[in-house]
């Protein structure tokens, strides 16, 4: 575990979609400019995506593994080369957490 890393958790309802759900968040990573690459694993019951984003004047880069089972997604951020990353793991970490969570409430048609 790196020194700077943040995680957050979000809990699924029982009618998510979480095949859909990865596709959606893959495709979005996937536009984002601040991602260099993106690589989801499927295995029975979860799905996990792994990121990573480009150096910054902040970090050196960051690692994203966002971990989907039909109960949860686990998102953890973290700058593996750095022991302070001036916060930078807990905005991604953040970041994506709203932007899953504004999905979930707002556009149930793309997860459910």
């Amino acid at each position: 575990m790196a020194l700077a890393s943040a995680e957050k958790t979000i809990e699924l309802d029982e009618d998510v979609d979480i095949s859909r759900l990865a596709d959606t968040i893959t495709r979005i990573l996937h536009e984002s400019e601040d991602i260099l690459e993106v690589e989801k694993t499927e295995r029975p019951g979860e799905i996990y995506i792994d990121a990573n984003t480009k150096s910054t004047l902040l970090t050196w880069g960051q690692e994203i593994n966002i971990k989907i089972t039909p109960a949860r997604i686990v998102i953890r951020s973290e700058s593996p080369n750095q022991w302070i990353d001036w916060g930078q793991s807990e905005k991604t970490a953040d970041n994506i957490y709203s932007y899953i969570e504004n999905l979930s409430s707002n556009d149930r048609t793309q997860i459910a």
